[in-house]
């Protein structure tokens, strides 16, 4: 990426508007996949753009380009549009160094097509050889790039970022039974030997365990929630700290500030430096430098995440969550959400929730009303609980909570020691009492 494309850009618009902002990205990705034991294809591309945000007479233009390195056209079309823009009521970024500290892993740039076949062919065999009758799906992506951001104000701040994903699942279909169990991971470094192994065996076991379905009544459980699950039932959460809900007034906790809102054992971290986030980095998508924050401190709300208007809007400081790509606006977004862990196993959690269920995957909670607090949908995956064991896998099953409720004491009965990423999240197994399940 050539910074001097951006130091151009802004020189042009400074003489046309009253403050500006150029976000500037290059990247480049491989990808290997398979579907349904077929290689499905091999991918390599490259992209590289730039974003002018332009603000005049109290109005905010955006515009695009694919060419970078031709400036004026980016900002005709921001002098275009600028008259028809949405309100100019926040600055852009000043000049200011990182707060936090990144190791980038510049090998994942060398990773090559024919290295990710070989990981998703390693894996695609390992599946089929422990499951014969199973269908394999999956593959491997890097993506490797660098962004920048040049503002008016006198920020100047550039970095590279890597990410490596693996995800590998097995599958069956017969009449009347739909199966498909998986594991997937990401993080800024080289997805080891040792993570693809622990990939297989996880969807190895869990297929085994969910070939056999269960049927089960409609009730109210005991119901231990994987890292995967609880990423679901931090959405109410999520909404409830999010600086736009905050300033439409529609959060649950716009005034709650210094209140307890969960139950004291939660704590919530926002950590952009740690290193196996695959959502670090030192700068949000505004150049505010990131920070580490808590956001919810011994079950008390300590913080919103905000972007530079939200901020402006609600009169709270910019926080470094301004989450963004080339064609938007930016919108705040946790980087790395970290839930601490508890004081019980992973084995004691399921012995404690005999006669209850795991559940591992949701299906459908998009539609839920997460605003108040609602997380609704169907057990996609999930296990009856007996002798501290699963056995078989529940069909025809579906869940509707209020996470505000469930997340009080009394209620939340145990969080476990471990904890496992789920995508930017490194989350622990909840266990949970009084979930009202139904079933048909």
């Amino acid at each position: 990426m050539n910074f001097n494309h951006g130091e151009r850009i802004i020189e042009l618009a400074a003489k046309r508007f009253d403050a500006c902002e150029v976000f500037l990205t290059s990247s480049r990705s491989a990808s290997v996949y398979y579907e349904n034991g077929e290689l499905e294809g091999i991918e390599q591309s490259g992209t590289s753009g730039a974003a002018l945000r332009a603000a005049r007479g109290g109005k905010l233009a955006l515009t695009t380009t694919s060419r970078p390195e031709d400036a004026q056209p980016i900002v005709n079309a921001a002098d275009a549009l600028v008259p028809f823009g949405r309100p100019y009521v926040f600055g852009f970024a000043p000049y200011a160094k990182a707060k936090v500290a990144l190791r980038h892993a510049a090998e994942v740039a060398d990773v090559t097509p024919a290295k990710l076949l070989d990981i998703a062919t390693r894996a695609k065999t390992a599946i089929r050889e422990a499951l014969p009758d199973a269908l394999f799906s999956g593959g491997c992506a890097i993506t490797s790039g660098e962004l920048a951001i040049l503002t008016s104000a006198g920020q100047h701040c550039r970095e590279p970022f890597t990410a490596m994903n693996a995800a590998f699942s097995a599958s069956y279909n017969t009449e009347g039974d739909f199966l498909q169990v998986g594991a997937s991971i990401g993080t800024t470094g080289i997805v080891s030997d040792r993570d693809v192994d622990d990939l297989i065996a996880t969807a190895v076991d869990d297929f085994r365990s969910a070939r056999t379905t269960r049927q089960i009544e409609s009730g109210q459980y005991r119901v231990l929630f994987t890292p995967e699950a609880v990423s679901d039932l931090l959405k109410p959460v999520l909404s409830s700290i999010n600086g736009s809900n905050v300033e439409k007034g529609v959060s649950r906790w716009k005034d709650s500030i210094g209140k307890r809102v969960l139950d004291p054992r939660v704590s919530i971290i926002d950590d952009p430096a740690d290193p196996r986030g695959i959502s670090s980095s030192t700068f949000d998508g505004e150049g505010t430098p990131t920070q580490v924050r808590r956001l919810i401190d011994a079950g008390t709300l300590t913080g919103f995440v905000h972007t530079r208007a939200t901020a402006a809007a609600t009169k709270m400081e910019p926080t470094g969550n301004g989450s963004r790509s080339i064609n938007t606006s930016p919108s705040p977004r946790t980087h790395n959400l970290i839930m601490e862990g508890g004081s019980d196993s992973v084995s004691k959690l399921t012995r404690d929730a005999e006669g209850g269920l795991i559940v591992s995957r949701l299906l459908g909670t998009f539609t839920s009303n997460f605003l108040a607090g609602q997380v609704s949908g169907n057990i996609s995956l999930g296990y009856p609980v007996k002798g501290g064991e699963r056995t078989g896998r529940v069909k025809n099953a579906a869940l509707n909570v209020n996470i505000f409720e469930m997340f009080q004491p009394g209620r939340l009965i145990g969080i476990s020691k471990e904890r496992r990423w789920v995508g930017g999240e490194y989350l622990p197994w909840l266990l949970i009492d009084g979930v009202v399940i139904s079933a048909r």
